[in-house]
């Protein structure tokens, strides 16, 4: 996953930064870098939900209890809370720029909304790519607590 991972942002990164630096105002450039984005994200979302199981028995191995519904509740959670955040965010950023809605936009707001659009993405990919950098689970590492589980599993007399 920590590939699957590191190709996604490096899309994402990429896609922002040709769009960032090669805009010429056309639409379907802004749709080629939408579609672009939507990929990446799409992708970071299959790798995000790929990845929690791994840590429910990571923290199975290392605290005796299997806390899946929990895992799974709080991560669905902070993932709306994240989106509620970006949103908050985007307004300020707008607000900060100068927007104003339902009048024509200056081309110096329009500049700064793309790179607002661009500036972000980059951001949080880079963060992301850094984090799962940090992740102590590897594929090996992973393999190890599944035995390690079944093992103590076997060992266990019936119930």
């Amino acid at each position: 996953m920590r590939d699957a991972l590191a190709g996604t942002a490096a899309l994402a990164v990429a896609g922002s930064t040709v769009f960032a630096l090669t805009d010429t105002g056309a639409a379907w450039r802004a749709d080629l870098f939408l579609v672009t984005m939507q990929a990446a994200l799409a992708a970071f979302s299959f790798v995000f939900w790929a990845m929690l199981p791994d840590t429910v028995e990571y923290g199975e191995l290392h605290s005796g209890v299997r806390v899946e519904a929990l895992s799974f509740g709080v991560a669905a959670l902070l993932q709306k809370v994240s989106i509620g955040a970006a949103t908050a965010i985007t307004g300020f950023a707008y607000s900060a720029i100068g927007y104003a809605p339902q009048t024509a936009q200056s081309p110096e707001i329009i500049t700064d909304i793309r790179w607002i659009m661009v500036a972000a993405p980059i951001l949080g990919c880079l963060l992301s790519a850094l984090a799962m950098a940090a992740n102590p689970l590897r594929r090996d590492t992973h393999r190890r607590i599944v035995a390690t589980l079944a093992e103590r599993a076997a060992a266990r007399p019936p119930a």
